[in-house]
C-alpha cells in the first residue's frame, strides 16, 4: 500500500505556480498595451525598464521559465505595480473630480436656463437609448440635417 505524503511537495508547486502566474500577469501589465506596430518584445522591453530589472529577467518571468525566480526580482516588479496602482488611482480620483465639477457647472447652467434644460434632457435620452443616427442634430422642422 503506497504512503501518504505530507502534501508539502504540491503546497510548494502550487505556491510556485501561482508566483509564475502573478509575475507572468505583472509583466503584461507593467509593458502596457500593444499597438500595432508593437512586438512582444517592445512590450517585455517596456515591462523591464518600468521594474528596473534586466530584459532577460522580464522575458524568464513573461514567458515562466522559472519557478523561483530571486526574491530580490519578485520584490522590484511588486514595488512597480504597486506605484503603477496608486498613479492609476491617482488618475482616477482625478477624473472623478473634474467629472464633478462639470456635473455642478452643467446642473448650475440647467437650473437657470430652460431651453438648456430641454437640451440637457433630450441628450440624455438620446444617450439612454443608444448611439445611432438619432443622435445626429435635426433642423428646426424635426429632419435630419
Amino acid at each position: 500500500m503506497p504512503e501518504k505524503s505530507s502534501g508539502i511537495p504540491d503546497k510548494l508547486a502550487r505556491d510556485e505556480m501561482t508566483l509564475a502566474a502573478e509575475m507572468h500577469q505583472s509583466i503584461k501589465v507593467l509593458g502596457g498595451p500593444r499597438g500595432d506596430i508593437d512586438t512582444r518584445e517592445s512590450m517585455l522591453a517596456r515591462a523591464a525598464r518600468c521594474a528596473g530589472i534586466s530584459y532577460r529577467q522580464a522575458r524568464a518571468l513573461y514567458y515562466k521559465e522559472s519557478s523561483d525566480p530571486r526574491a530580490s526580482v519578485v520584490e522590484r516588479v511588486r514595488a512597480a505595480m504597486a506605484k503603477a496602482n496608486d498613479k492609476a488611482e491617482a488618475h482616477a480620483r482625478e477624473r472623478i473630480e473634474e467629472t464633478a465639477d462639470v456635473g455642478q457647472l452643467v446642473a448650475r447652467a440647467v437650473e437657470v436656463d430652460a431651453e438648456l434644460r430641454r437640451e440637457v434632457l433630450a441628450l440624455v435620452f438620446r444617450r439612454l437609448a443608444g448611439a445611432g443616427p438619432e443622435d445626429r442634430p435635426l433642423d428646426e422642422d424635426g429632419e435630419d440635417r
